[in-house]
């Protein structure tokens, strides 16, 4: 009579464990690095930029516009280390379980 109990069951341990991983992802954050390391950017798992470091020679040494694109790659590379990040730990939630649009990194 109640035999889909079970499946209910389930899925709100699911719905606790995905709380408990998507409050761990708020918590945690990731550096991003220009290719020579000048600049550095972390990023939290909210996707904020939380700190900004540019090296001070690179900064006087070099014009703006090459400062403001290593700040852009290091921001992206911080994002993509979150997304990934997430993306990995809500996959191993799901047991490999496809759910449409949960790990897109849009």
């Amino acid at each position: 009579m109640l035999k889909g109990l079970g499946d209910v069951g389930k899925m709100m341990k699911m719905q606790r464990e995905m709380n408990k991983i998507q409050k761990k992802l708020k918590q945690m954050v990731m550096e991003g690095k220009s290719p020579g390391d000048e600049v550095k950017a972390t990023v939290n798992g909210e996707y904020e930029l939380v700190e900004l470091k540019i090296d001070e020679d690179f900064f006087k040494n070099h014009e703006h516009r090459k400062v403001e694109k290593m700040i852009m790659i290091a921001v992206n590379e911080a994002v993509e280390m979150i997304k990934d990040k997430s993306a990995a730990d809500m996959k191993s939630l799901t047991a490999g379980i496809d759910i449409p649009n949960l790990f897109n990194k849009s």
